[in-house]
């Protein structure tokens, strides 16, 4: 064998094994993720087990939800500051959303449901995205149509994303809504 064929073949070797080894990562991340249980019981029809049985299921399905505690109020004070700001009418006004708390805790979240945490991140990413309008429209002292209407649009996402979120949150077993 040439100098060449040995540097091919081991080439080879190492993009099959890189490419098992992302395989096989993937897979125990998707086996790794699992539903969580209040969906479970959620999902099970009270009426095809028995009416002796329904109320325990609600019960159970009851403890879960107020296992699955937020973990700081500041969170849950932010998410309601940012709720109220883009649920209040527009008035021509770019205001500046509060990202304090996520910036602090956005890594400590994981204790929460998936469905949750991904809201959570994605109303962020959207936060972010309209105090960044603001900071460019105040910064550069532009302001245009084009631009309150993108505004105006994420700002409408954030609130219907927000009140998803908050509908998810449980607070010492209790839900701050």
């Amino acid at each position: 064998m040439e100098l060449w064929e040995v540097a091919l073949f081991i080439l080879f070797c190492i993009i099959v094994g890189g490419a098992g080894f992302v395989g096989l990562f993937r897979l125990f991340l998707l086996l790794d993720r699992q539903r969580p249980v209040a969906s479970l019981f959620a999902s099970v029809a009270p009426a095809s087990i028995g009416e002796e049985v329904a109320p325990v299921i609600e019960q159970a399905a009851s403890a879960v939800r107020v296992q699955v505690e937020l973990m700081d109020p500041k969170l849950v004070a932010e998410v309601d500051h940012n709720l109220r700001i883009a649920s209040e009418p527009w008035k021509g006004e770019l205001a500046i959303f509060d990202t304090r708390t996520w910036d602090t805790l956005q890594y400590e979240v994981s204790h929460l449901p998936t469905d949750l945490q991904d809201g959570l991140r994605q109303v962020y990413d959207a936060i972010v995205l309209a105090n960044e309008i603001a900071w460019f429209s105040k910064e550069f002292n532009r302001r245009s149509p084009d631009l309150d209407e993108g505004y105006q649009r994420v700002r409408t996402n954030i609130a219907r994303r927000l009140q998803m979120v908050k509908q998810g949150l449980v607070f010492d077993g209790v839900n701050p809504a």
